[in-house]
């Protein structure tokens, strides 16, 4: 039993059941107790994201306290505080949760600083991850010998559980709504890290080489004192073989995510070399967890690069513990020797040491067991690729497998295949995009697809694109009830679709889909509503369409609208086919909260009195590239963008203003970047003479100009049901 416990809790554990009865409002939970500790008036900053309030909550909170015994006495007179009178242990668990809740750490800033017992329990968590930048080697080494002497006063080093190391530190605020934008410490990392490959040794002088090898030396001690659980290395520079013999010796068993891996002794001109022991050492290092790279077929220099072969090696068993494994294709410039090498037939890879007689590269002996696997190819994904990992990793043990580029039909059907051969028995993520030969195998195609969705274990996870109808019932048939993460690309989902996706999709959690906007009316706002009412939903994405481009009846087929254009008949058809677009694409301030009403609407009148668990709703729009056959001009295309403007949507976090929604625009800077570069003068943009007049019928002159002018059309609220 812990000490810091009464009798009657037996497990620290006990505070995970309470929490886990509380479920999403933990954090209105402790938002209420924060406010009873201090006794604040005022509402609390509007940064606070995370303290959503509830006095219901506070209350279920504290029951579910009394109920297990604790004893506090949140109602004694005078308020005393609630959370001075839990053990420090239970504070801890608490401040866990809400890290974990929010990974950008606001609200356990927020909590840390209402006492200073709230600040002693944060300080486990505050401490559990410590960020490096790499930069500058004068600068590295004060700011480590300043974390350093933070630690020893603080008594914290044990708290140190993942340290990341980067060329440059994370903007914590910065939030551009973007749902790929990853935590800098999510485990594993699936971020990829742009950086120049370089060759072995770069350019260093002397001094330069070792002012670097003193600042690593200084790491790895710094690094020996710490029981780390992980290490993320996100710093284009090599990680350093101390660093990497220090993790052997006095912490083997964490976990090493190399963000910007690349072995440069693998890029070879003439004659196979061995690989360097430093880099050998991290290809086999037992540490070795995860890893993020890029591969290409020759080095920026025009040698051969082996790295793709050597990640294969790695993962068949030279790295035991290597679990993730994600690998981009990295385009380089034609130099001369690359021109002379591709004249040439490409060496095949010999292995780490072809100079020595004891290693011989045939087919493995194993295959490894990876958990997840990434492949970004340069276009497509061919069989012969495919085969490679496949040779090397055993699919059955795969967790998570994502294909980001092209996926051809024999591919498909060799994922089908595998899978109707239970080849993908563990399998709970999927990001299968199905190519763009759609027009010409379609039915092939959604065949194969068909057939790889129902023979799938239920995934949690799945990232389709460009389906038909049929893929899409099987995807929603087999994987509905279990999906806790789902995103449509390439297809418009209709009203029909909508709400089929609501009742199969029970436990959705985030969910990201494209949707045809129709001026505002009731069909639009009925998709509003059904996206609102998904009981379990937290996030939505919708990318939003302001021309169809597939049929809403018909089988199974998505056509382009191709018709003539050049008669008056035609050119009034394209006039109006105009207006429609404009009329679609303009999402201003007040729409997007229109919009975003719209839906919570939905998701109250499915809750009831509950505190609805959708959070945040995010809208892009796409534009049109082309109209009824026609291409549009540039200019016309950067209107679109002028005024489909992107916005994420929330509830204000703080418990006063809740009734209050926060509408923030993404991604202004380049919108205003591309439009200030435009003509101020509509008739003086390409392609005006079809639509200037269409514009001016919809927003006439004011004087102001054509930026400025133009506003959303409200939603026809009148129509809906």
């Amino acid at each position: 039993m812990h000490p810091r416990y009464p009798s009657a809790i037996q497990k620290p554990t006990l505070i995970r059941l309470i929490i886990a009865i509380l479920g999403i409002s933990l954090s209105q939970a402790l938002f209420c107790m924060r406010v009873r500790c201090v006794g604040w008036e005022s509402p609390p900053p509007h940064n606070s994201s995370g303290w959503a309030g509830s006095r219901v909550i506070y209350h279920t909170f504290l029951s579910a306290l009394a109920s297990a015994s604790l004893q506090v006495h949140p109602f004694r007179q005078h308020h005393t505080a609630l959370m001075e009178n839990l053990p420090l242990v239970v504070l801890q668990e608490i401040c866990e949760y809400v890290s974990n809740f929010e990974p950008k750490r606001s609200s356990l800033w927020a909590l840390a600083s209402t006492s200073g017992t709230c600040y002693a329990a944060t300080g486990r968590e505050r401490f559990s991850r410590v960020l490096l930048s790499v930069g500058n080697e004068e600068q590295f080494e004060g700011d480590l010998l300043r974390l350093d002497h933070l630690l020893e006063t603080q008594n914290s080093r044990r708290y140190i559980r993942c340290l990341r190391i980067c060329a440059q530190k994370v903007n914590a605020d910065d939030d551009d709504g973007n749902d790929g934008t990853e935590d800098p410490f999510s485990i594993p990392p699936t971020s990829r890290v742009e950086f120049y490959k370089g060759e072995v040794h770069g350019t260093y002088t002397p001094d330069e080489s070792r002012r670097r090898r003193d600042s690593w030396e200084q790491l790895a001690r710094f690094v020996s004192g710490l029981a780390l659980q992980d290490l993320i290395w996100a710093s284009p520079a090599q990680v350093p073989a101390c660093v990497l013999t220090t993790l052997h010796e006095h912490n083997p068993n964490c976990r090493l995510h190399v963000q910007t891996f690349c072995l440069r002794s693998l890029h070879q001109a003439d004659g196979q070399q061995n690989i360097e022991d430093s880099e050998y050492i991290l290809a086999t290092s037992p540490c070795l967890y995860s890893i993020i790279g890029p591969y290409s077929p020759y080095s920026p220099a025009g040698r051969v690069d082996y790295n793709e072969e050597a990640i294969r090696q790695m993962v068949a068993g030279s790295a035991p513990r290597l679990s993730h494994v994600h690998v981009w294709f990295q385009r380089v410039g034609a130099s001369g020797e690359l021109r002379s090498w591709r004249r040439k037939e490409r060496p095949p890879w010999r292995g780490f040491h072809p100079q020595s007689t004891d290693e011989t590269l045939e087919r493995p002996q194993t295959k490894g067991r990876l958990k997840s696997l990434t492949i970004d190819p340069g276009s497509r994904i061919d069989e012969s690729q495919f085969a490679a990992w496949e040779a090397h990793t055993n699919f059955s043990y795969l967790c998570s497998l994502k294909l980001m580029r092209f996926v051809d039909l024999e591919m498909l059907e060799r994922l089908a295949d595998l899978a109707e051969n239970r080849g993908f028995g563990r399998l709970r993520a999927l990001d299968l995009p199905a190519g763009s030969s759609r027009a010409e195998f379609r039915v092939e195609i959604d065949r194969a697809m068909q057939r790889l969705l129902l023979a799938l274990p239920p995934l949690e996870s799945l990232s389709i694109e460009a389906i038909g109808d049929t893929p899409f019932d099987a995807a929603l048939e087999q994987h509905g009830a279990s999906l806790q993460y789902l995103h449509v690309k390439d297809s418009i989902l209709y009203s029909q679709q909508i709400t089929q996706l609501r009742s199969s999709c029970t436990n959705i959690r985030h969910l990201g889909i494209e949707m045809l906007r129709t001026g505002g009316d009731k069909e639009e706002l009925r998709i509003y509503r059904t996206l609102g009412a998904i009981r379990s939903l937290e996030k939505l994405t919708l990318e939003l369409q302001c021309t169809a481009y597939r049929h809403p009846d018909g089988p199974d087929d998505p056509v382009l609208m191709l018709m003539p254009f050049g008669g008056e008949e035609d050119q009034e058809e394209m006039r109006a086919s105009i207006r429609d677009v404009l009329i679609n694409a303009a999402i201003d301030e007040i729409l997007a909260h229109a919009i975003f009403e719209e839906i919570m609407g939905g998701n109250t009148a499915a809750h009831g009195t509950l505190p609805p668990k959708l959070s945040r709703v995010k809208l892009k729009m796409d534009g049109a590239t082309s109209l009824n056959g026609q291409s549009m001009s540039q200019d016309f295309q950067g209107i679109l963008r002028w005024i489909g403007r992107h916005w994420v949507c929330g509830r204000d976090p703080r418990d006063t203003h809740y009734d209050q929604t926060i509408v923030k625009e993404v991604g202004r800077q380049e919108r205003v970047r591309t439009g200030n570069m435009m003509e101020d003068d509509m008739d003086e943009l390409s392609g005006s003479e079809q639509y200037g007049d269409v514009w001016r019928a919809l927003w006439p002159e004011t004087g102001r100009g054509w930026r400025e002018e133009w506003r959303s059309f409200p939603l026809d609220n009148g129509c809906a049901e």
